[in-house]
């Protein structure tokens, strides 16, 4: 998976009403940030997570600068959570996608009802072509 980060995401208004037809999903989980590590629940699991860094490259589509970050997280099943000094995040996302199983998808992140993050996430085997083709079009929406 490839995860597509819009910069500067205060710049830009978001209109969702536009999105509604497209709502694929919504879900709900949150993270705990501690010395021990990043956990997240999940659907009543425990995850410990590693992130993994790779290489990233910029871009700009439709006047926007873009990360095109292939960073993956590895998740790791786990039945504790630490005890120790640590932050709870609670995020709600809505996942949208412009096709029946579409190979990109809009995240948008919401903490107590306020845009947290927007990103797109991608499958790897996605053409270079629709891929940009299809962020267009959900830009064109959100601005």
């Amino acid at each position: 998976m490839i995860k597509i980060l819009i910069c500067n995401i205060s710049k830009h208004i978001f209109n969702e009403e536009q999105l509604k037809k497209y709502l694929i999903k919504s879900d709900h989980y949150s993270y705990i940030l501690s010395c021990d590590g990043i956990f997240k629940l999940h659907n009543d699991n425990i995850y410990k997570l590693q992130i993994m860094d790779n290489n990233y490259e910029k871009k700009i589509i439709n006047n926007v600068d873009l990360i095109i970050d292939k960073s993956y997280i590895l998740k790791k099943d786990t039945y504790h959570i630490p005890f120790t000094s640590y932050d709870l995040v609670d995020i709600n996302v809505n996942i949208y996608g412009l096709r029946d199983k579409a190979n990109l998808k809009l995240y948008i992140e919401k903490r107590f009802n306020r845009i947290y993050d927007v990103y797109f996430i991608a499958n790897d085997k996605l053409d270079e072509y629709n891929l940009y083709d299809d962020i267009n079009t959900f830009l064109t929406m959100l601005n």
